[in-house]
């Protein structure tokens, strides 16, 4: 069986992860173990090869992918729909909608072609955005961005011969959406060899007696404001708290704008940004369990998180307690011992679940036994090649 999966980047570092880029390196990785001929067709960023093999996978690098548009048609779309055509793969598996120049000629390609939606459709109608008051250009960009991207999911989705969906929250979308139902609901994993809790220093480190864990992206519907206006309420009662925000400091030209709205509502709020809340662009991959495990908390205030999210995930195998925005795919892989849910959007509510984990952190550490249950990569992988199977068995018949 020979498999192309079709994503926006493919890093040749682990120590570069971000975003999704765990599950392309072990959807394929694994894969690869089970006897699958594994290809990744990917955008390219300067400095990268074009062609080489990352731990026995296949990766081919054809046009950058720069804007939202570039899946849909221009350079990348005419060279994905080449190089396609000279692999020659069994399956497409194509991951949220950078595959649907595919789509839109599946009937000339002949190829059972998978979508896997790592976020819902509809995604945009309950996400908070940039205040158009703070900047009215960039926050009336995004909200029309956030309409052509549904679009494109939605088309991705309508024309797909299967979509894997990472919770059933986004396969609830889906049917909501679009008269698709061929639906697959395979949800993502940790690799809990790395993901573990070890010994970690990191309250000396930062000089703090409390210390609570952000990891993720500055967009305003991961609600990071909300983080910063807890801290600000908590401080008054923890003197010596301190929040660390892994992923935040980002400033190329997308994500710039949030950082600095960020950082001035930090301002505003009376908090030191570089004692209070410590900012960090990125961290590597293998070095994010020494955060997990040496902090009081991991606080991931999204609504709605469409996925129970890889740093959720990550957080429990490190036997960290989280605090998450109740909604979305969360509470799909989530226990008691994991931690506390907070009403979205609810400042106060998040403040109170806070104080509770920061007096008896120690009765949320049991989060590893639901992720050894049901969110290892092999679980995925699992359900991955079931879907592959079951395609490749219709196009026999």
């Amino acid at each position: 069986m020979r498999i192309c999966r079709v994503v926006n980047e493919f890093p040749s570092s682990q120590d570069r992860w971000g975003s999704l880029g765990p599950n392309y390196y072990y959807f394929s990785k694994l894969s690869l173990k089970r006897g699958i001929e594994v290809h990744i067709v990917a955008g390219r960023n300067p400095g990268e090869n074009v062609e080489e093999v990352v731990d026995g996978i296949h990766v081919h690098r054809i046009a950058p992918v720069k804007k939202i548009t570039d899946g849909f048609k221009g350079r990348f779309a005419v060279e994905l729909r080449r190089k396609i055509k000279e692999l020659s793969p069994d399956i497409v598996h194509g991951h949220n909608s950078i595959h649907i120049s595919l789509l839109l000629e599946r009937d000339k390609l002949d190829i059972p072609i998978i979508t896997h939606l790592h976020t819902s459709i509809d995604h945009y109608k309950f996400t908070e955005k940039l205040p158009i008051t703070y900047d009215f250009v960039r926050g009336l960009k995004d909200r029309l961005s956030e309409r052509w991207l549904a679009w494109l999911k939605k088309e991705a989705a309508e024309k797909a011969n299967l979509v894997i969906t990472g919770s059933k929250y986004i396969a609830e979308s889906v049917l909501r959406c679009t008269s698709n139902r061929r639906l697959s609901v395979v949800y993502n994993g940790v690799d809990i060899n790395i993901f573990k809790p070890i010994k970690s220093n990191l309250k000396n480190e930062m000089e703090a007696d409390f210390l609570i864990l952000y990891v993720g992206r500055p967009n305003p519907w991961k609600g990071v404001h909300y983080l910063l206006g807890a801290l600000a309420k908590l401080k008054k009662e923890y003197r010596k708290i301190k929040c660390i925000l892994i992923g935040v400091k980002k400033m190329d030209s997308f994500h710039k704008p949030y950082y600095e709205w960020l950082v001035t509502l930090a301002k505003s709020l009376g908090l030191d940004i570089e004692k209070e809340v410590i900012t960090f662009s990125h961290i590597p991959y293998h070095e994010l369990p020494k955060y997990y495990s040496g902090v009081d908390c991991f606080i991931t205030p999204a609504y709605p998180e469409p996925c129970p999210s890889k740093t959720i995930l990550e957080a429990q195998a490190c036997c960290c307690p989280v605090i998450a925005a109740n909604g979305g795919g969360v509470c799909e892989i989530f226990s008691e011992e994991s931690g506390l849910l907070f009403r979205p959007r609810n400042l106060q509510d998040l403040v109170e679940k806070t104080k509770i984990v920061l007096k008896n952190p120690d009765k949320f550490r049991g989060g590893r036994k639901i992720i050894e249950e049901k969110a290892t990569w092999e679980k995925s992988v699992d359900g991955i090649i079931k879907c592959y199977e079951e395609l490749l068995h219709e196009r026999s018949l």
